[in-house]
């Protein structure tokens, strides 16, 4: 297979090639073209995607010669629904972008998923305050409502975002509460943040290992 032969970075390159000579053929078809794991290739797509390298299509051609249309994110309006969908991913559902639920909180099976891809290493620095704060447990769903900093989310786009979605936020003091959290961060880099996360999660992860030997 492809990817015995050549390093992650080469396998990488390789998958981006084939995604710009062929963005019509379903990521099945390019993984077994190249055999490698078909979300590997979902991953470099959503990356070209966002980027413009290559066109976001409605349609693929799958591995066998057929052309079918993307599948959209799947909704779970209870738990029963919830579980058939999580069946479903189980056994291999191709392409599949995801999964929400009836609240529009979307759950991404693809681990190689990165969304902070494409930010700059201070909106990035936001991003890492806001997770630090706590401000939000939902903090992805917020970045893929595709707000670059927290800051965006708490101005005037992102109020009338909440707003035509119902849910208005009560305080009209809401961006400025968020300047000053951001501010008692002033002076510490990405780098810092990222190992105060880290430090975070490890102590986060040792408490739930304890948990579950109790």
């Amino acid at each position: 297979m492809l990817r015995r032969h050549l390093t992650r970075k080469q396998v990488r390159e390789v998958i981006v090639e084939q995604l710009k000579d062929t963005p019509d053929w379903a990521n099945n078809r390019i993984a077994q073209n190249l055999g490698v794991d078909k979300k590997t290739v979902q991953t470099q797509r959503r990356r070209l995607e966002s980027t413009g390298e290559i066109p976001k299509l409605t349609k693929f051609i799958g591995a066998d010669g057929r052309k079918r249309k993307r599948p959209a994110a799947l909704m779970a309006p209870n738990a029963e629904e919830l579980q058939r969908i999580l069946e479903q991913l189980r056994t291999g559902v191709d392409d599949i972008e995801g999964f929400c639920s009836a609240h529009g909180m979307p759950v991404f099976h693809d681990t190689g998923y990165d969304s902070l891809h494409g930010l700059t290493d201070e909106e990035k620095r936001e991003w890492a305050v806001y997770i630090l704060e706590g401000t939000w447990p939902e903090w992805e769903w917020v970045r893929q409502r595709s707000f670059r900093t927290p800051t965006e989310f708490y101005g005037p786009k992102g109020r009338r975002f909440m707003a035509s979605i119902g849910c208005a936020t009560k305080n009209p003091d809401i961006l400025e509460c968020w300047r000053k959290r951001l501010a008692r961060y002033d002076g510490m880099s990405l780098q810092e943040l990222e190992e105060r996360l880290r430090k975070r999660n490890a102590r986060e992860d040792k408490r739930l290992e304890k948990r579950g030997a109790a």
